[in-house]
This record gives C-alpha cells, structure tokens and sequence, in this order.
C-alpha cells in the first residue's frame, strides 16, 4: 500500500471540514505535500505535518495491518488542531531543536531527567486527539475503526516512552478528555504555560497533576477526572 497526494488530500480536506463544524476548532487550509524521507531517523515516518502543510512520501511501501491512512490523516490533523487552539504549543513543548529556544528546552529536559517527555507530550496529546475524541465527533469506517482498536489495544500493551512516544503519552489527554470533554481539553491547550508542562513522573501517574490543576479551576468548570488512565 502506498499513499497518494489525491487520496491523502481528499481526507484532510474532509476531516478538517468536519472538525471546523462540530469542534469548532479553526483549523489553517491544509495541503498535502510529497516528501521522501530519506534521513535514517524518519526510517519509520508515516506522515509529517508544518502549519499549513502534511507531508507523505509516495515512495514508500506500507504494510495495511500496522498503517491506516485516515488514522494517520487524523494523528496529523490533531497536531494541526492543537497549534490551532495554542500557536505557541510548539514553543512552549519543542519536537525538536530547530531554534534556539527550543534547544535550550531540549537541553534542560535532558539535563532534569525528562529526556523524551516533550515527544511523548507532543505525540500523545496528537494521537489523543485521533483516537479519542475525533470518533465521538463523526463517523469512521469499520476498517479504520478496527485499526484503531487494534492500536489502543497496542498502546495499551507497551506504553514505553521511548518505543511508543504516543502511546505513553496519549493517557494522561485522555484522561483530561474523559473527565471534562472537549472543552475542558482545548481550554487546558490553549492556556497552558512553560511551568504547567507535566514531567515525565505526571505523564506515568497524572492523577495528582490533574487533581492540582482542577483546584485552579472555577468549581464551575470542576469536573471529576477518572481515578485511571489505562
């Protein structure tokens, strides 16, 4: 199975009207673009994503059992969707060292032993979003479905940081999600701050961090958070 730039398109462009709609979240056009990902760290690289962009190499051979092409659509858009809801998400958490600033946070992740969080971060709250919550909001296909079971159940099985970013970090959004819905989660995106970024102990056990940042909360918007995340 190999992508196409026309097919890729045709579901961004379905996907993304649909989130505009029904989560009112004000996603950029979007344009797929043709990439060969030719560097050994994108070995593996399904899909990749800049404002305004998703990339995908037509070169590349996929197996249908381990890649869905509207599950990765999806995984893409979420990242499009939380720099939508936070411009400034990929400061404030980097996916990688392409400024200074970023740099400097990697290297103080390493330094306080959060080597891996800000990918875990970043891949969980994207793939949060294709698994959990664009589902609630319109209809999938049965196969695309099954995928996605088979992959929670993945997530589920090896919840690694450093194997499986998105997996481990896909619970502790989830959680968020469960216990205050959408609003609550893009609410949580678009006003966290530098010291609100959880530690790689948060994203293993989230109960405590959640349950601080509830007490900050109007009791209005306080709502309980499940006392689990797997």
């Amino acid at each position: 199975m190999r992508f196409t730039r026309e097919a890729v398109q045709e579901s961004v462009d379905k996907y993304s009207s649909l989130i505009r709609e029904h989560l009112q979240i004000p996603l950029e056009e979007i344009i797929v673009e043709e990439k060969e990902f030719v560097w050994p760290w994108r070995k593996n690289t399904i899909m990749t994503t800049i404002y305004g962009k998703i990339f995908i190499d037509p070169t590349k051979e996929y197996d249908y059992h381990f890649v869905n092409q509207e599950e990765s659509v999806l995984h893409e858009i979420g990242h499009r969707s939380v720099e939508a809801l936070c411009p400034r998400f990929n400061i404030i958490i980097p996916r990688g060292c392409n400024t200074c600033s970023s740099f400097l946070r990697v290297l103080n992740s390493i330094v306080t032993g959060n080597a891996g969080r800000d990918v875990a971060l970043s891949e969980g709250i994207a793939e949060c979003f294709a698994l959990d919550v664009f589902p609630s909001y319109f209809l999938l296909d049965s196969n695309t479905l099954y995928f996605m079971q088979e992959t929670k159940d993945h997530h589920q099985k090896n919840l690694s940081l450093v194997n499986n970013p998105a997996g481990f970090g896909r619970p502790f959004f989830r959680m968020l999600y469960n216990g205050m819905g959408l609003q609550g989660l893009c609410s949580y995106i678009r006003n966290l701050t530098p010291e609100q970024v959880p530690s790689k102990e948060d994203l293993r056990n989230p109960v405590l961090y959640w349950g601080r940042y509830s007490k900050q909360l109007p009791q209005s918007d306080v709502v309980s958070l499940p006392q689990h995340t797997h």
